[in-house]
């Protein structure tokens, strides 16, 4: 899906929300993990590539889970 500004995002999962902060919170917990994400704005930028292990994608999810 498009960006306001034009850029595409791989994934924008349903953190853009200024008011709630929890994309700042999701991002912090996702770095601690040394899981590599884009913060864009109110919300996060996820873009899973063939390198990427099915392990990986599930502790991204478990990640989001706890934070969310």
């Amino acid at each position: 899906m498009p960006m306001p500004d034009g850029r595409a995002s791989t994934c924008t999962p349903g953190w853009w929300c200024p008011a709630t902060g929890r994309g700042k919170r999701a991002s912090k917990a996702l770095v601690n993990q040394k899981i590599v994400v884009g913060r864009r704005g109110a919300g996060i930028r996820v873009a899973p590539h063939l390198h990427n292990s099915v392990a990986d994608i599930e502790r991204f999810l478990e990640t989001v889970r706890r934070t969310a």
